[in-house]
């Protein structure tokens, strides 16, 4: 899917989670998609590949968190 979506996808990334702190209320995995624009996130969540992926993977799951951020520095 990401392929076809290339033109608008920066980066994608995927992974289990394996903190040791235990603070995951029930969350297993991560996918997390990065997009050079609001536009092409749009374009991304309105794609017909994407809804077909979504609508057919997401009702495989007892339960998602969906979270759309603009990065910021942070001096620590």
């Amino acid at each position: 899917m990401i392929g076809i979506l290339q033109s608008v996808v920066k980066w994608n990334a995927t992974g289990k989670d394996v903190s040791i702190e235990n603070l995951n209320h029930g969350f297993t995995h991560v996918f997390e998609s990065t997009f050079e624009t609001k536009e092409g996130l749009a374009e991304y969540l309105a794609h017909p590949v994407h809804l077909e992926f979504a609508n057919g993977f997401l009702s495989s799951l007892d339960k998602v968190l969906v979270v759309d951020f603009k990065p910021t520095t942070v001096d620590i």
